[in-house]
Protein backbone atom coordinates (compact mmCIF):
# COMPACT_ATOMS: atom_id res chain seq x y z
CA UNK A 1 0.00 0.00 0.00
CA UNK A 2 1.30 3.57 -0.90
CA UNK A 3 2.52 5.31 2.30
CA UNK A 4 1.04 8.89 2.61
CA UNK A 5 2.19 11.68 5.34
CA UNK A 6 -0.43 14.48 5.87
CA UNK A 7 1.18 17.43 7.60
CA UNK A 8 -1.00 19.62 9.63
CA UNK A 9 0.04 22.58 11.43
CA UNK A 10 -2.43 23.60 13.93
CA UNK A 11 -3.02 27.49 15.73
CA UNK A 12 -6.99 26.62 15.16
CA UNK A 13 -8.53 24.03 17.24
CA UNK A 14 -12.10 24.37 16.57
CA UNK A 15 -11.72 23.14 13.30
CA UNK A 16 -9.12 20.09 14.10
CA UNK A 17 -11.52 17.27 14.79
CA UNK A 18 -13.52 17.82 11.10
CA UNK A 19 -9.75 18.01 9.51
CA UNK A 20 -9.23 14.50 11.30
CA UNK A 21 -12.63 13.12 10.25
CA UNK A 22 -11.76 14.26 6.74
CA UNK A 23 -8.42 12.38 6.84
CA UNK A 24 -9.36 8.72 7.81
CA UNK A 25 -11.91 8.25 5.14
CA UNK A 26 -9.51 5.78 3.10
CA UNK A 27 -8.63 2.28 2.49
CA UNK A 28 -6.46 3.23 -1.12
CA UNK A 29 -3.29 4.58 1.35
CA UNK A 30 -2.03 4.09 4.79
CA UNK A 31 -2.08 7.59 6.26
CA UNK A 32 0.40 8.95 9.00
CA UNK A 33 -0.73 12.09 9.86
CA UNK A 34 1.53 14.80 11.37
CA UNK A 35 -0.04 17.05 13.52
CA UNK A 36 1.96 19.71 14.57
CA UNK A 37 1.29 22.55 17.25
CA UNK A 38 2.47 25.90 17.71
CA UNK A 39 2.62 26.77 20.96
CA UNK A 40 3.64 30.43 20.69
CA UNK A 41 0.05 30.78 21.06
CA UNK A 42 -1.69 27.69 21.96
CA UNK A 43 -2.41 27.86 25.70
CA UNK A 44 -4.58 24.55 25.75
CA UNK A 45 -5.79 21.61 24.00
CA UNK A 46 -9.00 19.50 24.35
CA UNK A 47 -7.75 16.49 26.03
CA UNK A 48 -10.49 14.50 24.65
CA UNK A 49 -9.45 15.31 21.33
CA UNK A 50 -5.90 13.96 22.04
CA UNK A 51 -6.90 10.70 23.07
CA UNK A 52 -9.06 10.22 20.40
CA UNK A 53 -6.03 10.16 18.21
CA UNK A 54 -4.62 7.11 19.73
CA UNK A 55 -7.42 5.36 17.62
CA UNK A 56 -6.05 6.75 14.65
CA UNK A 57 -1.82 6.77 12.80
CA UNK A 58 -1.06 10.14 14.07
CA UNK A 59 1.86 11.95 15.08
CA UNK A 60 1.69 14.77 17.26
CA UNK A 61 4.51 17.37 17.61
CA UNK A 62 4.98 20.69 19.63
CA UNK A 63 7.27 23.34 18.66
CA UNK A 64 7.07 27.45 19.40
CA UNK A 65 7.59 29.34 16.30
CA UNK A 66 9.77 32.25 16.21
CA UNK A 67 8.58 36.04 15.82
CA UNK A 68 7.83 36.55 12.43
CA UNK A 69 7.40 33.06 11.43
CA UNK A 70 4.36 32.59 9.08
CA UNK A 71 3.91 28.79 10.22
CA UNK A 72 6.01 27.69 7.77
CA UNK A 73 9.15 25.95 9.88
CA UNK A 74 6.58 23.75 11.70
CA UNK A 75 6.38 22.16 8.64
CA UNK A 76 10.09 21.99 7.58
CA UNK A 77 10.18 20.41 11.35
CA UNK A 78 7.97 17.94 9.82
CA UNK A 79 9.88 17.15 6.81
CA UNK A 80 13.00 16.38 8.98
CA UNK A 81 11.07 13.33 10.99
CA UNK A 82 9.56 11.95 7.55
CA UNK A 83 11.86 9.15 5.25
CA UNK A 84 9.84 7.83 2.42
CA UNK A 85 6.40 7.94 1.04
CA UNK A 86 3.89 10.96 -0.68
CA UNK A 87 3.91 14.03 1.45
CA UNK A 88 0.78 16.40 1.17
CA UNK A 89 0.24 19.33 3.33
CA UNK A 90 -2.93 20.02 5.07
CA UNK A 91 -3.81 23.32 6.36
CA UNK A 92 -5.68 23.05 9.88
CA UNK A 93 -9.33 25.12 8.31
CA UNK A 94 -9.53 22.77 5.33
CA UNK A 95 -10.83 18.79 4.33
CA UNK A 96 -9.76 16.45 2.21
CA UNK A 97 -11.32 16.69 -1.33
CA UNK A 98 -13.81 14.33 -1.65
CA UNK A 99 -12.41 12.60 -4.78
CA UNK A 100 -8.47 13.38 -3.93
CA UNK A 101 -8.10 9.83 -2.54
CA UNK A 102 -8.86 7.74 -5.53
CA UNK A 103 -7.67 10.15 -8.24
CA UNK A 104 -4.71 10.28 -6.31
CA UNK A 105 -4.12 6.98 -6.07
CA UNK A 106 -4.91 6.20 -9.76
CA UNK A 107 -2.20 8.92 -10.70
CA UNK A 108 0.18 6.96 -8.44
CA UNK A 109 -0.59 3.77 -9.49
CA UNK A 110 -0.52 4.50 -13.83
CA UNK A 111 2.20 7.10 -13.07
CA UNK A 112 4.81 5.48 -10.76
CA UNK A 113 7.64 7.14 -12.70
CA UNK A 114 6.62 10.35 -11.33
CA UNK A 115 7.17 11.53 -7.74
CA UNK A 116 5.19 15.14 -8.08
CA UNK A 117 1.45 15.57 -8.79
CA UNK A 118 -0.38 19.17 -9.27
CA UNK A 119 -4.36 19.37 -9.59
CA UNK A 120 -6.54 21.92 -9.56
CA UNK A 121 -8.61 23.63 -6.44
CA UNK A 122 -12.01 24.90 -6.20
CA UNK A 123 -11.38 28.58 -4.62
CA UNK A 124 -15.48 29.51 -5.25
CA UNK A 125 -13.61 33.16 -4.97
CA UNK A 126 -12.82 33.32 -1.49
CA UNK A 127 -9.66 34.60 -1.81
CA UNK A 128 -7.49 37.60 -3.43
CA UNK A 129 -7.42 36.02 -6.65
CA UNK A 130 -11.82 35.95 -6.97
CA UNK A 131 -11.19 31.97 -8.64
CA UNK A 132 -14.17 29.61 -8.34
CA UNK A 133 -11.42 27.24 -9.51
CA UNK A 134 -7.38 27.33 -9.25
CA UNK A 135 -6.46 25.64 -12.01
CA UNK A 136 -3.18 23.10 -11.58
CA UNK A 137 -0.98 23.77 -14.71
CA UNK A 138 2.40 24.01 -15.40
CA UNK A 139 2.45 27.77 -16.61
CA UNK A 140 0.51 27.97 -12.74
CA UNK A 141 3.01 26.64 -10.49
CA UNK A 142 5.04 29.53 -9.89
CA UNK A 143 4.34 32.22 -6.94
CA UNK A 144 0.92 33.67 -6.21
CA UNK A 145 -0.86 31.32 -8.89
CA UNK A 146 -0.61 28.02 -6.81
CA UNK A 147 -1.88 26.61 -2.97
CA UNK A 148 -0.44 25.02 -0.83
CA UNK A 149 -2.87 22.29 -1.49
CA UNK A 150 -2.62 21.83 -4.89
CA UNK A 151 0.70 19.21 -4.66
CA UNK A 152 1.37 16.13 -3.23
CA UNK A 153 5.14 15.27 -3.28
CA UNK A 154 6.88 12.63 -2.60
CA UNK A 155 9.58 12.79 -0.08
CA UNK A 156 12.80 12.06 -2.09
CA UNK A 157 11.44 14.75 -4.26
CA UNK A 158 11.66 17.24 -1.46
CA UNK A 159 14.49 16.27 -0.25
CA UNK A 160 16.84 18.95 0.89
CA UNK A 161 14.28 21.97 0.07
CA UNK A 162 12.21 23.85 2.95
CA UNK A 163 10.26 26.47 3.11
CA UNK A 164 11.35 29.81 4.21
CA UNK A 165 9.34 30.42 7.53
CA UNK A 166 9.64 34.38 7.55
CA UNK A 167 8.06 34.91 4.11
CA UNK A 168 4.00 34.68 3.62
CA UNK A 169 4.83 33.28 0.36
CA UNK A 170 7.28 31.04 0.77
CA UNK A 171 5.15 27.71 0.29
CA UNK A 172 4.24 28.81 -3.28
CA UNK A 173 8.08 29.58 -4.18
CA UNK A 174 8.82 26.65 -2.97
CA UNK A 175 6.58 24.28 -4.95
CA UNK A 176 7.84 26.83 -8.29
CA UNK A 177 11.54 25.58 -7.14
CA UNK A 178 11.03 21.90 -6.99
CA UNK A 179 8.94 22.01 -9.74
CA UNK A 180 11.68 24.22 -12.37
CA UNK A 181 14.29 22.05 -11.29
CA UNK A 182 12.18 18.63 -11.60
CA UNK A 183 10.08 19.10 -14.23
CA UNK A 184 10.07 15.92 -15.58
CA UNK A 185 9.04 14.45 -12.03
CA UNK A 186 5.79 15.87 -12.45
CA UNK A 187 2.38 14.70 -13.76
CA UNK A 188 -0.61 17.16 -13.60
CA UNK A 189 -4.19 15.79 -13.15
CA UNK A 190 -6.50 18.07 -14.33
CA UNK A 191 -9.63 17.72 -12.09
CA UNK A 192 -10.24 19.59 -9.05
CA UNK A 193 -8.99 17.53 -6.03
CA UNK A 194 -8.79 19.67 -3.43
CA UNK A 195 -10.63 22.82 -1.72
CA UNK A 196 -9.35 26.01 -0.42
CA UNK A 197 -9.77 27.16 3.54
CA UNK A 198 -12.81 24.65 3.40
CA UNK A 199 -13.51 25.14 7.23
CA UNK A 200 -13.05 28.85 7.44
CA UNK A 201 -16.74 29.31 8.75
CA UNK A 202 -17.23 28.15 11.63
CA UNK A 203 -17.25 24.33 11.72
CA UNK A 204 -19.48 24.03 15.05
CA UNK A 205 -16.58 22.09 17.01
CA UNK A 206 -17.15 22.61 20.75
CA UNK A 207 -14.11 21.76 23.43
CA UNK A 208 -14.76 19.79 26.22
CA UNK A 209 -14.09 20.45 29.75
CA UNK A 210 -11.26 18.60 29.36
CA UNK A 211 -8.42 20.56 28.46
CA UNK A 212 -4.60 19.92 28.08
CA UNK A 213 -2.42 22.62 29.05
CA UNK A 214 1.30 22.35 27.48
CA UNK A 215 4.68 24.32 28.08
CA UNK A 216 7.54 24.48 26.05
CA UNK A 217 8.13 20.30 25.10
CA UNK A 218 5.72 18.43 26.78
CA UNK A 219 2.17 18.08 27.21
CA UNK A 220 1.21 17.64 30.41
CA UNK A 221 -2.87 16.43 31.33
CA UNK A 222 -5.06 18.96 33.46
CA UNK A 223 -8.53 18.70 34.81
CA UNK A 224 -10.44 22.02 34.57
CA UNK A 225 -13.16 23.85 34.21
CA UNK A 226 -14.71 24.41 30.82
CA UNK A 227 -13.03 27.25 29.17
CA UNK A 228 -13.38 28.11 25.19
CA UNK A 229 -10.39 27.73 23.21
Amino acid sequence: MINLNIVTRCTRLKYINDVKNSIFNTDKFEITWWLIFDTRNLKEIDADFLESLQSVNCKTLFYKGEDGDFGHQLVNKVFDQISDGFVYMLDDDNIIHEDFYENIHESIIKNPEKRGFIFSQKVGGRDFSGLDVRMGSPENTKVSHIDMAQFILRRDLIGSYRIDPMNYIADSIFIEKIYTENKDDFFFINKILCHYNYLSKDSGWVSSPRILYIGEDIPVLKSIAYENL
